[in-house]
């Protein structure tokens, strides 16, 4: 984990000043989340879809919604997904409950959900950089907005990481043969 601290900084370091003096400035980084992304058979995204964090049963009243049966951990920020969910829902805050578990949390639209199953995830809230590491398999990635396939983009070789600064909605991944894995921890 050390390692990882010292490559995201060195990623993040920044060399400012004139030739006779050279300042160097160090941007200190907080971890904001984690995910695996498992489902790379085709282009797929950093979303509430593909970087579950918590799977539950949600019953929604309004922007109050009761979570039940939770695995993983709910955080502010967190997009939710399922039947009863608009699209582009995210946590608020939590009211009551268990810290990230079983409780009632606020959301920022209403949702219709009726004990059905939800997910919280997608790219953390404030999240400004990543380190991703690819498992089992090699995987391409694209963050210019196209789709990369198994012999276009940007390749990560299987055990290999990069660390990314950039726009997560545009960033896109596919694996070079089946049964890729990405490890993802986002950082402010």
């Amino acid at each position: 984990m050390a390692m990882l601290h010292v490559l995201v900084a060195l990623a993040l370091l920044t060399f400012t000043g004139g030739a006779a003096a050279q300042q160097q400035t160090v941007t200190r980084v907080v971890p904001v989340g984690y995910c695996q992304l498992t489902s790379l058979g085709s282009s797929a995204a950093i979303d509430a879809a593909t970087c579950v964090r918590a799977s539950f049963t949600g019953t929604g009243a309004g922007t109050a919604l009761t979570a039940a049966s939770v695995t993983g951990t709910i955080r502010p920020g967190d997009q939710v997904a399922g039947t009863g969910v608009v699209a582009g829902t995210t946590i608020v805050r939590q009211t009551s409950g268990v810290t990230g578990g079983a409780g009632v949390y606020v959301t920022s639209r209403p949702t219709t959900a009726s004990a059905d199953s939800l997910t919280a995830g997608g790219v953390p809230s404030g999240a400004t950089s990543a380190y991703i590491a690819a498992e089992a398999q090699a995987v391409r990635y694209r963050d210019d907005g196209g789709t990369p396939t198994a012999g276009v983009g940007m390749p990560i070789a299987a055990g290999a990481a990069i660390a990314y600064v950039g726009t997560f909605s545009a960033l896109r991944f596919i694996e070079q043969a089946g049964g890729a894995k990405l490890n993802v921890l986002f950082y402010r």
